[in-house]
């Protein structure tokens, strides 16, 4: 199951292979963070999320809470923090992880990422930085 109620535009639904405790959710995770305060997750997955939310080091807080012991954040950001006042850095933005909580297992930047913009398949190509983070 994927949980687009707020977006509303159609219903997507992603095979589970079986495995009876996996649910997919697309949701700003500000909002799915209440429910993983009952029912902790193992993994979190975003991609391009961190500049958009309101208040990164907030949002990894709540991550770490709704994460079971050696639970992952696996992720993607273009360091383009529209609602920071200055850019974060990457070495920043690692120092932020630690401070939230996590150890970076992967941590790759300059990764080029193809986002396809509409039907005909135009497309806009940016570097973003990749990490998958373990709750330490």
């Amino acid at each position: 199951m994927i949980d687009i109620d707020d977006i509303s535009m159609f219903s997507l639904k992603a095979p589970t292979f079986n495995y009876k405790n996996v649910t997919f959710v697309a949701a700003t995770f500000e909002r799915y963070a209440k429910k993983c305060e009952k029912e902790k997750v193992d993994l979190i997955t975003n991609v391009n999320y961190l500049d958009r939310c309101d208040d990164i080091k907030e949002n990894l807080e709540l991550m770490n809470k709704a994460l079971n012991n050696g639970g992952h954040v696996v992720g993607s950001t273009p360091l383009n923090f529209r609602n920071y006042n200055k850019i974060i850095s990457k070495d920043e933005l690692q120092t932020l992880f630690k401070d939230c909580g996590f150890e970076s297992e992967l941590f790759y930047d300059d990764v080029v990422y193809r986002e396809i913009l509409d039907a005909r398949k135009a497309v806009e190509e940016y570097k973003v930085l990749c990490f998958k983070l373990i709750k330490i």
